[in-house]
This record gives structure tokens, C-alpha cells and sequence, in this order.
């Protein structure tokens, strides 16, 4: 799969100002709050220290079900063998990085120096997104796959209703006073990214970048701004945070 064959198929993520855009995560919200129900009434309430755990959140694509895009992020994150989306995923990531290096940075406060995968419940270390964020040129000798990972016996309801930082063991020593990017691949609801993040602030991260390579949202959801604001084709230039 060619990037180029796919700019037309792939939305953009909304700006942060964008009516019925989240500001916290940049999913989907009602036109009368800044947050969807997620972040408004479980998480942020519920665990005030998640609005601390990011120093960045930011997707760099949008995945709207039904669309090709989602089609393609679904089947890949259910590991079909097929190459090509893998290869399709890394390109995306790569084109991203690229263009917005000096912002990671400046969210950073200074370059990364170690980069982790948003561990799977299900799929052993290393995941195919190891691979992928190990090819990345911005984040080269900087992926460390053992220093997060899942060891929670967490409910079937886990990744939809709660935060559970406790879920994770992290290594204190490769993580703690490091400025950190956090790599998602899709995100839903957010809830593992989320603990994720939570779990590796609580092992002394100075600063966290959260990236989700796609943004998975439902079509019938969307507000009419939301929509316009997320249309393709996909341009890697924009940055939905100001």
C-alpha cells in the first residue's frame, strides 16, 4: 500500500477548537461541554490526576467507522498477516514524526529519551507496533519494549469503564526522570492508553507524549463541525493542538 493511494480515504484529526471536538482527548463531544462523556464524567472525575499524567495527547489521523481507514486500523490491530498494513501504519507514523518533531519537543520540554508501546492485553512483547516505532527514525535506540507492560488480571469491562494504572509494571529505573513518547495505535475509548500513561508517570516520568496513530470515532456521533473539520484527504502538516 502507497501513502499516496490513501491521502483521499484517511480523515484528519479536528482541532482542539473544533465545536464537538474533546479538548482533552480530541474524541467526539456534545456541542454544550469541551468533553465527551469519557473524559467529562468517568476519568477526569473520577482520577483528577489524569489531567497531570500528559504532558501531550494527540492522534495523527482520524479512523471513522464505517471508512476504509477503520477498516484497514481494525484489521491490522486484529494482526492480520497482511504486510502491507503494517507497512501502511509505520508510513503514517513516520510522516507524522516528521512533520512534527519540534512540537513533541517542545512538549517534551526537550528531545525524547525513551519511547514505549501502550502495552497489549492479549498479544505477547514485541507486538508488531514495536517494530513499527522501532523503525522510526525520530525515535531510534530509544525503544525500550520491556520497560512497560501488562500484568493485570483486569475484568471484561476493564477497558471501557475504568483506569487501572495498577495494571501495568513499569520499570522505575528506565523510566523515572526520562521525557517519554507514549505510542498507541488505535484509540477508542482510551482507557488503557490512558492507565498506561498513568502508570508511567507514577514510575517518574518527567514528561509524557501520548501519540495515537489513529483516532477511532463513529460516524453517526459526529456534530456537523466535527465532520468538516476531519474530512480527507489527510494532511500530515496540521496540528490539531495549538
Amino acid at each position: 500500500m502507497q501513502l499516496s493511494d490513501w491521502l483521499d480515504k484517511i480523515s484528519n484529526v479536528p482541532s482542539e477548537a473544533t465545536d464537538g471536538a474533546c479538548r482533552f482527548c480530541l474524541g467526539i463531544c456534545g456541542l454544550r461541554c469541551d468533553n465527551c462523556y469519557k473524559c467529562g464524567n468517568v476519568w477526569i472525575f473520577q482520577e483528577p490526576a489524569i489531567q497531570r499524567a500528559c504532558d501531550l495527547i494527540v492522534a495523527c489521523t482520524v479512523a471513522v467507522q464505517p471508512s476504509d481507514w477503520y477498516n484497514v486500523m481494525s484489521q491490522y490491530k486484529r494482526g492480520s498477516p497482511q504486510q502491507s498494513y503494517s507497512n501502511l501504519v509505520a508510513t503514517i507514523l513516520h510522516v507524522w514524526l516528521n512533520e512534527h518533531q519540534g512540537k513533541l519537543t517542545d512538549a517534551l520540554r526537550g528531545p525524547p529519551t525513551v519511547a514505549v508501546v501502550v502495552p497489549s492485553r492479549t498479544a505477547p512483547i514485541p507486538t508488531p507496533l514495536h517494530g513499527i516505532v522501532e523503525g522510526q527514525p525520530l525515535l531510534e535506540g530509544l525503544v525500550q519494549p520491556w520497560a512497560i507492560r501488562y500484568c493485570g488480571q483486569a475484568g471484561s469491562q476493564w477497558k471501557h469503564k475504568r483506569l487501572e494504572s495498577g495494571a501495568f509494571l513499569v520499570d522505575h529505573q528506565v523510566i523515572s526522570g526520562q521525557r517519554v513518547v507514549l505510542v498507541e495505535d488505535t484509540w477508542v475509548t482510551g482507557s488503557t492508553a490512558l492507565s498506561a500513561a498513568l502508570a508511567v508517570r507514577q514510575a517518574g516520568a518527567r514528561s509524557i507524549a501520548l501519540v495515537s496513530i489513529a483516532r477511532m470515532v463513529y460516524e453517526a456521533a459526529m456534530t456537523d463541525a466535527y465532520q468538516a473539520s476531519s474530512s480527507p484527504p489527510w494532511d500530515p502538516k496540521r496540528f490539531p493542538r495549538t
